[in-house]
């Protein structure tokens, strides 16, 4: 740990744990920081005259860091530590052993200074919510919700350095701006916090890089794990995978919006259910996901069910309802007379009973209702250990006495696997099988096959087809898998023209059956230049042997009518779904 030494402005280093007392800055990084490399330039005697030296100097991060060491030395603390200058970000390894240890530091520091550089004001009032700190930054940065919480001692300052008041004495304004229980900002523990309120303080905060959503809070979550920058939210993904490793707590799960009274009852398109329903990774997006969750409190149980990361998804058992019975069951907090059941829910779903719920009353502890998650499922096998999917964003909240009074003998609970990954959901008679894609099938026409992040796979096994494999794409972006075939209209005599057309196919979010459309605006040169929206909604006639569609148009005095069905084959123990393509063409 680089500490900076108050009375001689040197950088020093210390290893293990016999570290002296430290001052530890919070604040916002702006735009004119310095780093480690400019402070060690700084320090050096031989380079005080330097031009360099002297514009890092005239950096307001660097005053700002002056302020911050004058600061701690009058108030007798012989050290300081900032991020900006105290963290070699050029090494990894400095950059992933500081970020997995901050919270730490944080907590052992002997005093922490919250820089509020965007605030003006000497005040803090006590109670108005449109205050100037109420509104400062410092409130909506993820790197400061730690800095916040870990310390025994944290004191506010604006930008002048003038003391607004210390987070023991503002802990009630506090806690009216972050959500966080005064309890908590006074007794430094988090131990007795369930996950899923934790996630709920982070769900309004932001950070300058997506991975740095999960891993501002790997301290709170008494985490460790690599830094994988470039990786996106799977960052967070993988921060969830890792508290599940440790921990029993059901509300890691509880994450969604409660239903509201607009998706009960009401009739609805397929598209529009479709739209509701989306086959979903057991673990959240991001926090924003738990925003709703502050008040959610954990069950104990004495033996807890535990659960297991596996290839297949996360191994777990849960207390299960099937859709028939939750229906008597489910309850709208904010609408006791509303009972039915979301409409994009089938009578095969589940309702996944969560050994947490949410408080209404006055007491801490005090539930009303449980909540529950709906699940489908998308791998049966032969020993009932099914793979299952979540389908919505959408928790169910359920009558706690109810609940408990039914649950030893109506609640089964059900051993199964939790899909980690959005997935697709397929036929049952296929579930033992594999889903590889599409076949093109067509005796009057050869297609250039293009794929949607994609690439062509040549079976020897097929001669007279030509397949498309098609990966796990995200649903809610591309709508399942995507592939784009074009092909070039012949004339009656045999001769080829210049007219093309294109046939977009893939699954749509709801997955309930494969599309298709055929379109003559083909773009050769950017093939894959669709937008499935404007393809929707995805309709195709039943026919004896699938799906079908077709489409005419005329063009230089000749009629192309194009016929395409959709069917599914087996072929080599895979799953294929066939696009039978046939044209005709006649004068007009």
């Amino acid at each position: 740990m680089r500490l900076i030494n108050t009375s001689t402005g040197l950088l020093e280093e210390f290893i293990g744990d016999d570290i002296p007392r430290y001052a530890i800055l919070s604040h916002t990084w702006e735009k004119y920081e310095i780093s480690l490399q400019e402070l060690q330039r700084i320090i050096d005697p031989d380079l005080a005259n330097d031009p360099k030296t002297q514009a890092v100097r005239a950096k307001a991060g660097f005053i700002k860091i002056l302020r911050f060491v004058e600061l701690a030395a009058s108030k007798g603390v012989p050290y300081a530590w900032a991020d900006t200058c105290c963290i070699d970000k050029t090494s990894s390894a400095d950059l992933t052993e500081s970020i997995n240890s901050m919270y730490r530091w944080y907590k052992n520091s002997s005093v922490c200074f919250a820089y509020l550089a965007d605030v003006v004001s000497c005040e803090w009032p006590n109670y108005p919510s449109d205050s100037e700190v109420t509104k400062s930054r410092w409130f909506t940065r993820g790197w400061t919700l730690q800095e916040l919480i870990a310390p025994s001692t944290v004191e506010f300052y604006n930008t002048s350095w003038v003391c607004l008041g210390h987070k023991y004495t503002k802990v009630h304004e506090i806690e009216r701006i972050t959500g966080i229980n005064r309890h908590i900002l006074k007794v430094n523990d988090l131990s007795t916090v369930n996950i899923a309120q934790k996630m709920s303080w982070a769900a309004n905060r932001t950070t300058t890089r997506k991975e740095d959503m999960a891993y501002c809070l790997l301290g709170i979550f008494d985490v460790n794990m690599p830094l994988l920058y470039g990786e996106g939210e799977n960052a967070f993904i993988r921060l969830q995978e890792h508290i599940a490793a440790t921990s029993t707590d059901h509300s890691l799960f509880a994450w969604g919006v409660g239903v509201r009274e607009n998706v009960y009852g009401a009739t609805r398109s397929e598209r529009e259910k479709d739209d509701m329903r989306l086959h979903q990774n057991i673990f959240a997006r991001s926090p924003a996901d738990f925003a709703e969750c502050g008040e959610m409190e954990s069950i104990i149980c004495v033996q807890p069910d535990t659960w297991m990361q596996t290839n297949r998804g996360l191994h777990a058992i849960f207390p299960t309802i099937p859709t028939e019975l939750a229906k008597k069951l489910i309850k709208c907090p904010n609408n006791p007379g509303c009972s039915e059941l979301p409409h994009y829910i089938d009578d095969s779903d589940y309702l996944a009973i969560l050994n947490c719920g949410k408080r209404h009353g006055a007491y801490v502890h005090d539930l009303d209702y449980v909540v529950g998650i709906w699940i489908t499922k998308i791998y049966p096998r032969d020993d009932n250990k099914h793979g299952y999917c979540r389908i919505s964003d959408y928790i169910a909240t359920l009558e706690e006495a109810a609940v408990f009074e039914m649950h030893p003998n109506t609640f089964p609970k059900m051993d199964m696997w939790m899909s980690t990954s959005q997935t697709l959901k397929v036929h049952p008679k296929h579930f033992s099988k594999r889903l590889a894609g599409f076949l093109l099938t067509s005796k009057s026409m050869c297609p250039e096959i293009h794929g949607l992040y994609a690439a062509q796979v040549g079976y020897n096994y097929f001669p007279d087809r030509y397949p498309l494999r098609t990966p796990h794409l995200p649903l809610e972006t591309l709508g399942g898998l995507v592939g784009v075939a074009s092909f070039r209209v012949n004339h009656v005599n045999g001769e080829e023209s210049e007219e093309e057309f294109a046939v977009v196919f893939g699954y749509p979010p709801s997955v309930k059956k494969p599309f298709a459309v055929i379109v003559d605006d083909f773009d050769p040169e950017a093939p894959l230049n669709y937008d499935l929206q404007r393809f929707g909604p995805f309709e195709m006639d039943q026919v004896e042997s699938g799906w079908h569609t077709s489409y005419r148009y005329d063009k230089d005095r000749l009629s192309t009518f194009i016929s395409v069905t959709l069917a599914t084959v087996l072929q080599k123990d895979m799953i294929f779904t066939e696009l039978r393509m046939e044209s005709a063409l006649e004068e007009v």
